[in-house]
């Protein structure tokens, strides 16, 4: 770079510049070139722009001093015993069992501190994630809060295979409850609990002293710290060389958060650094400066004494006021192997960051102190923190990740996963002198409050605004066995309620023919016969309807010589059979569609042995219309199952078994005709004679009834996702736009905002309630220049001022950051270089109409991208480590010309 020190002395606009520097870059960097020019071919990047090119001399922030404890202070550990060899454990109430799932109840336990809680359970058990709730509430004052789930997954954990990992136990994450006074867990699972299952309250202990220190670890790196290598010892740990001028954060050591290192197990193990991972602790953001030492002791105690583990399990931890704290034992500057990210511990190193940034943002401090310390850590193996191509345990991830990108987890949460690639620019700022490259982030794409992504579209027919929400993708839980034998030979329907209660019940038939009820459950599940019917003997295809001739007692449909039969229930709680005409010769199938119509009407499904579905429109008193041939090709299913609406949006679906036996969403569209299968929503899996006709356990979203080979009835429990949902009404017209743009929080309100390009090229912004309303237009700028600019999008902040910004291609093909200035008038555009590969969007070839970036459809990984094609299918791209999967069929968007 140029010098340009005299220029700082004598221009008033460069003293400027030099604060808008200091205002930013990370605290870790002794110098930071910033090479940003005003040429047609600028050089420059960072995390701030500039007009012109400056050197600075930048010293890290001072630490504020903190108050620690003096001296080890011992946490206490109480395991509260909740299963066990009875029926009941001398710390939970006596265990009950429905509908498959076993429930047991702690009793309440005091907790002294800022406790933690957590549940393991015996090595020997292992039990997938989606088959076991976990949830715990605390009291305070004598009032119940209510149940928060505690976070479980498998991935939490060290490596499997190490020694640490042999006889480590599985179990939750530490719930950090805070200053409570009791404190309560509640467990669910499918079928049986796991065995020795133990209920962990941690205390974290008084100290008896306690000082204000600076950190202890200061930025000059310790030469004792660094490993020494033995010629020639294959076990030998060497230190790759420093490629990085980045110098070591100020550490606060473990002794100042008062590690009793009696606790820990053996000596540390060593391996190799190719990348670092973030993480959250999933705690209440409320703590105060002094609460810190006491969160980390609880950690500490519950992952050596309760998950048995060697130490605590992260390198470091990061508090919202920006302190970096050790971690594991063994030394900073080491590749200490960890316990963070199962499979890749021996490979990485992590931090986590003390909080729950699922609900809260993560502060600026906080994100800079993970850059500081990410770029030192990184540097001193020789690795950018921008590299997109590490090999860590024989996968490729980028240098900085996110949990969730090495396993199907929410950590570290969405708002702190969502500033990546803020950790990145901040740690590349403090790593060289020029970063080569701004790397550019998803910002959230919530506008209706709810935890997954919308669009925002524009409804071809008026130009009206709408919001059309995403709900996680539907999906239905592994089988759970209502009963074990006797079913393999039943004819079995889940009906609409039969008995009055409000459930839906169970449908049978006897070995005469006769048909019998079998009243749901409260707990779930089914009981005993309390009904039977004689008069459906010699009769096949039934199907349960509900009422047809509007008398308030349930009704049937079935076959008799090749005709359709009405069986219309009686208050007597007998069925009179009435003979129609319509045929029904050559059916397999004979489904209750509900009203698929839209004319209120129960209608029915038809699948012939040449696998064709026809639709038989209901005509009102239990009469029906001749079948009449749906199209499209329906021979890769074998099995139906209808009236009931899986997709939220009051139409009747129809779940359809594929012949590789996994299941799908045929979506009902209100007209007779059905969508694209969404899914599949569960298998490949076993189950037979699949039946749905509401919610059976768990939730309000309606489940499925299913027999198996084996003899046993099974239950597939809906997840209560879907796929796309009903459209929202924004209250505003885009009549006038050809261009729509998620914008985040662009206003800083807290809430998700749009940004329209009209026509003539000008800018307007739309500031969001939460709930999928959009205010009156505020205009921001732009007319005839934006008028020709290509992949315009919102961004998280790249310069600094902590407010999103927009980035897109000039019509001479320079890419420029516009810095967002909230409602206000958006600030002049200015060149940038951006990381490789960082605006441009997948080629998906003329068929699409338009491409829209969102945050991850699932809720657990790299942000999406949604494409609708010329027919008004739109589709979702599964964003992954390294670029997009292939368009999977994500709803109906037919009605729409313009998604953003």
């Amino acid at each position: 770079m140029r010098p340009c020190k005299a220029h700082f002395v004598t221009s008033c606009q460069q003293l400027l510049a030099l604060g808008a520097v200091l205002a930013v870059l990370s605290p870790a960097a002794s110098v930071v070139s910033l090479d940003v020019v005003h040429t047609p071919e600028p050089s420059a990047v960072g995390p701030r722009l500039l007009d012109r090119p400056v050197t600075v001399e930048h010293a890290p922030r001072a630490p504020k001093p903190s108050r620690v404890p003096i001296g080890s202070v011992e946490p206490e550990v109480r395991e509260v015993p909740l299963t066990a060899e009875a029926d009941a454990a001398p710390g939970a109430s006596p265990r009950t069992a429905t509908a498959g799932r076993t429930e047991v109840l702690s009793r309440p336990q005091p907790l002294e501190g800022y406790g933690a809680v957590g549940v393991t359970w015996s090595h020997d058990d292992q039990v997938e994630d989606d088959r076991i709730e976990l949830q715990v509430r605390t009291s305070t004052g004598g009032r119940w809060g209510g149940w928060t789930d505690l976070e479980y997954h498998y991935d939490h954990a060290p490596d499997p295979g190490s020694d640490e990992g042999r006889e480590a136990r599985p179990g939750t994450d530490p719930l950090l409850v805070g200053e409570v006074d009791l404190v309560q867990t509640r467990v669910v699972a499918d079928e049986e609990l796991p065995h020795d299952m133990s209920l962990a309250v941690v205390s974290p202990g008084d100290a008896d002293r306690v000082a204000t220190e600076e950190p202890a670890l200061a930025p000059e790196l310790d030469a004792a710290e660094a490993p020494a290598t033995a010629a020639g010892d294959p076990d030998a740990i060497s230190l790759q060389a420093a490629t990085t001028s980045a110098p070591r954060p100020t550490i606060y050591s473990r002794e100042q958060w008062g590690a009793d290192e009696r606790m820990r197990d053996g000596s540390p193990s060593y391996g190799t650094i190719s990348a670092g991972f973030v993480h959250h602790t999933v705690n209440g953001n409320d703590y105060t400066r002094d609460e810190v030492p006491g969160i980390i002791r609880s950690i500490y105690a519950y992952h050596t004494r309760s998950r048995g583990w060697s130490d605590i399990g992260y390198n470091f931890l990061v508090d919202k006021f920006g302190r970096i704290w050790e971690g594991r034992h063994g030394g900073v500057a080491r590749a200490v192997v960890g316990a963070h990210t199962y499979g890749y511990n021996g490979d990485s190193f992590a931090m986590s960051a003390i909080g729950n940034f699922e609900t809260a943002q993560a502060p600026e401090v906080m994100l800079e102190a993970y850059g500081s310390l990410f770029a030192w850590k990184l540097g001193l193996h020789g690795i950018d923190p921008l590299d997109t191509s590490q090999n860590v345990n024989g996968t490729t991830f980028k240098a900085i990740n996110g949990h969730r990108d090495a396993d199907s987890t929410a950590c570290p949460g969405r708002n702190l996963y969502a500033k990546l690639p803020a950790i990145r620019t901040y740690a590349a700022a403090a790593s060289e002198p020029e970063a080569p490259g701004i790397e550019l982030g998803q910002v959230d794409s919530d506008l209706a409050g709810a935890p997954y992504p919308d669009l925002v579209v524009r409804r071809a027919s008026d130009g009206r605004g709408m919001i059309l929400p995403t709900g996680g993708l539907a999906s239905f839980l592994a089988p759970t066995v209502l009963d074990e034998s006797g079913w393999a030979t039943r004819t079995v329907l889940a009906a609409p309620d039969l008995t009055g209660d409000g459930r839906v019940d169970l449908v049978t038939f006897d070995d005469s023919g006769s048909l019998e009820v079998r009243p749901a459950l409260a707990s779930g599940g089914f009981g005993d016969v309390s009904a039977r019917f004689p008069r459906f003997r010699g009769h096949d295809l039934v199907a349960a309807t509900g009422d047809l001739d509007g008398d308030g007692s349930p009704d049937f449909v079935g076959r008799s010589a090749g005709r359709l039969v009405t069986f219309l229930g009686t208050s007597r709680g007998t069925v009179t059979a009435v003979a129609g005409d319509t045929g029904l010769r050559g059916l397999q199938q004979l489904v209750a569609a509900g009203d698929v119509t839209g004319d209120g009407l129960t209608d029915l499904w038809g699948r012939d042995r040449r696998d064709r579905l026809s639709l038989l429109r209901g005509q009102g008193g239990g009469d029906f219309a001749a079948r009449v041939r749906v199209a499209g090709d329906w021979s890769g299913y074998d099995w139906f199952s209808g009236g009931t609406d899986y997709t939220g949006d009051a139409v009747p679906d129809l779940v359809a078994r594929r012949t590789d036996q996994a299941l799908v969403v045929l979506p009902g569209r209100g007209d007779g005709t059905l969508g694209p299968a969404l899914g599949p929503v569960r298998g490949p899996s076993d189950v037979a004679m699949v039946s749905g006709a509401g919610q059976v356990t768990g939730d309000e979203a309606p489940d499925l009834v299913a027999t198996r080979p084996d003899g046993s009835l099974v239950v597939l429990q809906n997840k209560g996702t879907f796929h796309t949902g009903r459209p929202l009404d924004t209250g505003q017209g885009f009549g006038r736009s050809n261009l729509l743009l998620h914008a985040g929080d662009f206003d800083g309100d807290g809430d998700g905002d749009v940004i329209e390009r009209r026509r003539i090229g000008s800018l307007w912004l739309y500031r969001g309630n939460g709930a999928g309303r959009l205010a009156d237009p505020v205009w921001i700028g732009g007319k005839r220049p934006f008028r020709t600019v290509t992949d315009l999008r919102v961004v998280p902040d790249v310069t600094g001022d902590k407010r999103h910004d927009l980035v897109g291609r000039t019509a001479a093909g320079q890419t420029t950051v516009w810095p967002g200035n909230g409602t206000e008038r958006l600030a002049a555009g200015e060149p940038v270089e951006v990381a490789e590969g960082a605006l441009s969007r997948p080629r998906l070839g003329t068929s699409y109409t338009w491409v829209v970036g969102v945050d991850d459809l699932r809720g657990r990984g790299a942000a999406d991208l949604v494409a609708r094609d010329r027919s008004g299918h739109l589709y979702r791209l599964d964003g992954a480590k390294r670029g997009y999967g292939e368009p999977q069929y994500l709803g109906e968007g037919v009605a729409y010309d313009l998604g953003g």
